[in-house]
C-alpha cells in the first residue's frame, strides 16, 4: 500500500540584504478516527475492528459537486485501536493532505477478525459509496451484523473528540441490515392480557417461522452524508422456503406476562431489507394444554398469517421490528333453547 512520508517540519530561509526569516510549516498529522456504534449509541467496542477507504480532492473541490473526479487515497485499510497510543488507526500510517479534502467510508460486522462478509464482496467507489457485489447471501452470513458509517465529506483534519480517545474522523456506524424481535403473551378475547393458570389452561410455545423471505441481495450505499442503504434482488429472486425465527424443543411456557424471545443458535434475528410478496406468511406452533377432567388434552396448534397484515410497510435498513404474538382461546358458552313439542297427527277412539 502506498504510503505518504512527509518532512515533519520544513525551513525556508528567505535572504535579504540584512537577516535571513526563518519560517516554519506546521507539522501535519496523522490520520485517525472516532467510532461510533450508531448515532444515538455508546462508542465502538475497542475489542472490534471496521474497513476504512478515503477518496482525495484538490484544493477548492468539494464532494458534492466532484466526487466523480476523486482519487483513492486510502483504500480498504482495516482500522483497530491502539491501546497505547488510545487512537483509533491503520497499521501503516497515513497523513492528512495539506491543502486538499478527504472524504472517508467505513463499515464493519463488529468482530474482532478482520471484517469480511462470506461469498460476497465488499468495496467502494466514489459513485456508489461502500458496495456489496456478488449478493450477500442470508444464509451464508446468518444474523452478522453488517454496518456502514455515515460518509464524512470534505475532511481536512482529525476533529472529533470522544474520551478518552484522540480526535480523529467521525465514525458513526448504522445497521444497513433489518432486525427483528418477537414477544410473546397469553390474552383474553378482547386482546388483554390474562393469567389461565388457575383455569387449567397451560400455552406452550414450540417455533415461529417465516416463508419467503428474500435471501440474496446486491447492496450501494450512495454518496449522500446519510446512506441511502440500496438493497437489490438477485435476478431470478432467490427465497427461502422456511427461515426460523424461534424454535424451543422443549416448548417455551406463555403467560399473561410479556416475555422476549431469544433466539436458538439456529434462528435467524438480522434479516434483508425487503418488501413483503403475497405469499409470504409467519407460522408459529404451539401446544394448548388443558386438565377439566384429570386427564389432561393436548392440541397442537399451527397457525399462519400474512407478513404483508403483520408489516403492512418493507423491512428498512437499520430497523428493528418489534412483535407481539398474543396466544389466547375462546371461552365455551352454551346457547340453551327448547324446541316445542311435536304434535302428532290427531287421533280418536270411541268405547
Amino acid at each position: 500500500m502506498k504510503k505518504f512520508f512527509l518532512a515533519a517540519l520544513a525551513i525556508a530561509a528567505i535572504a535579504s540584504c540584512t537577516k535571513n526569516e526563518v519560517v516554519s510549516v506546521p507539522e501535519q498529522s496523522e490520520i485517525t478516527f472516532q467510532t461510533v456504534a450508531t448515532k444515538a449509541a455508546e462508542p465502538f467496542d475497542t475489542d472490534n475492528k471496521f474497513i476504512s477507504y478515503a477518496w482525495f480532492l484538490q484544493k477548492d473541490d468539494d464532494w458534492a459537486n466532484d466526487n466523480a473526479t476523486s482519487s483513492a487515497y486510502i483504500s480498504g485499510a482495516e482500522i483497530k485501536y491502539n491501546s497505547t497510543l488510545k487512537a483509533w488507526k491503520a497499521t501503516d500510517t497515513y497523513y492528512w493532505p495539506k491543502q486538499g479534502s478527504l472524504t472517508f467510508f467505513a463499515w464493519t460486522v463488529t468482530t474482532t477478525a478482520t471484517p469480511s462478509l462470506t461469498g460476497a464482496t465488499v468495496g467502494c467507489t466514489n459513485t456508489e459509496g461502500i458496495t456489496v457485489t456478488t449478493a450477500y447471501d442470508l444464509t451464508q452470513n446468518k444474523n452478522v451484523d453488517f454496518m456502514v458509517a455515515d460518509i464524512k465529506a470534505d475532511q481536512t483534519d482529525n476533529t472529533t473528540t470522544i474520551s478518552p480517545w484522540k480526535a480523529g474522523v467521525p465514525t458513526v456506524f448504522r445497521h444497513a441490515l433489518s432486525k427483528l424481535e418477537f414477544k410473546v403473551v397469553t390474552v383474553d378475547n378482547g386482546g388483554d392480557p390474562k393469567d389461565y393458570s388457575s383455569e387449567d389452561v397451560s400455552f406452550t410455545l414450540k417455533s415461529i417461522a417465516l416463508t419467503g423471505v428474500n435471501n440474496n441481495k446486491t447492496y450501494a450505499q450512495g454518496i449522500d452524508d446519510i446512506a441511502d442503504h440500496t438493497w437489490t434482488e438477485a435476478s431470478p429472486v432467490v427465497e427461502i422456503a422456511s427461515l426460523p425465527v424461534y424454535t424451543n424443543a422443549t416448548g417455551l411456557p406463555v403467560t399473561n406476562i410479556e416475555q422476549k424471545l431469544t433466539p436458538s443458535g439456529d434462528d435467524y434475528y438480522i434479516v434483508l431489507p425487503q418488501a413483503m410478496d403475497v405469499d409470504d406468511e409467519l407460522v408459529i406452533t404451539y401446544d394448548i394444554t388443558t386438565d377439566y377432567t384429570g386427564s389432561p388434552v393436548t392440541e397442537t396448534v399451527s397457525q399462519s398469517v400474512k407478513l404483508s397484515e403483520i408489516y403492512p410497510s418493507d423491512w428498512e435498513p437499520t430497523t428493528n421490528y418489534v412483535l407481539t404474538i398474543k396466544l389466547g382461546i375462546k371461552e365455551i358458552y352454551w346457547a340453551p333453547s327448547v324446541e316445542p313439542w311435536t304434535d302428532a297427527p290427531s287421533a280418536s277412539t270411541q268405547f
